[in-house]
């Protein structure tokens, strides 16, 4: 089973070169369950996929077109429920059926440096760190609701996950491993999770970079067979979006 998460900057149409070319790539990369983030109704996996999204928001400052979304989840594999979240205008979640057992998908983009909307905060990273202690008890609620399923969070963390600190702040790092290790989540795409060390180095370069990321409940980090990344660009330099994907592939363990 393959998860894959990707902000693909807010396309407008599915019929747009650059539409065409993510697409592709969704086709090229074939994830069971994906997890979009700045997106729209027009960018679908496929034809066998159900989807649950954040709402379109048309107000300032968000100000989003008709049709797009801040996160949307897409599985192959049946939605049996949705769960509203704290931060519905940033997250949405979505409980699965899936061949490895029922799954918890909770999609998100954690503010960036400057945002400040919806918390009025006049620093930069304030959102940043309330929206990790307010999603962060999501988490904690959805793991007492759905005791023995499995639970990944998964979206544009807006922060970078290795050792060195490309993107993000130290605090705001430190609030995200509080609330990973509070509720037992493991970081799949970080430096310091063996799979990610099977990786080529140039895409071990790329990873170091991401701020994309999927984090898994302990259980299923253990079914991590493998971490792959994609690069912002088609390998004949065609633009895709600001951001680089992300995937991990899960199996039984024997």
């Amino acid at each position: 089973m393959r998860i894959a998460t990707w902000n693909v900057e807010r396309p407008k149409s599915s019929t747009a070169p650059r539409s065409q070319r993510v697409l592709n790539k969704f086709r090229e990369i074939a994830a069971d369950i994906w997890i979009l983030t700045e997106t729209h109704d027009a960018i679908v996996p496929g034809p066998d996929y159900q989807s649950a999204s954040t709402p379109t928001v048309p107000a300032p400052p968000i100000s989003h077109a008709d049709g797009e979304h801040k996160t949307t989840i897409w599985s192959r594999w049946p939605i049996v429920e949705q769960w509203d979240t704290a931060t519905p205008h940033r997250a949405t979640c979505a409980v699965l059926e899936t061949p490895l057992g029922e799954l918890v998908v909770y999609g998100t983009v954690i503010p960036y440096h400057g945002a400040r909307w919806p918390y009025g905060t006049p620093r930069n990273w304030d959102a940043h760190y309330a929206a990790i202690a307010t999603q962060g008890a999501d988490w904690s609620r959805l793991q007492r609701k759905y005791p023995g399923y499995g639970l990944c969070i998964a979206g544009d963390l807006n922060q970078t996950r290795t050792g060195r600190l490309w993107y993000g702040s130290k605090w705001g790092r430190a609030l995200l491993n509080l609330a990973l290790k509070e509720n037992k989540l493991v970081g799949i795409t970080q430096d310091d999770f063996s799979a990610a060390q099977n990786l080529a180095p140039e895409d071990g370069a790329l990873l170091a970079r991401s701020i994309d990321h999927i984090c898994l409940a302990q259980r299923w980090a253990r079914m991590v067979k493998q971490v792959g990344i994609w690069p912002n660009e088609t390998p004949d330099g065609e633009y895709l979006s600001d951001h680089s994907g992300v995937f991990i592939d899960l199996g039984p363990n024997e």
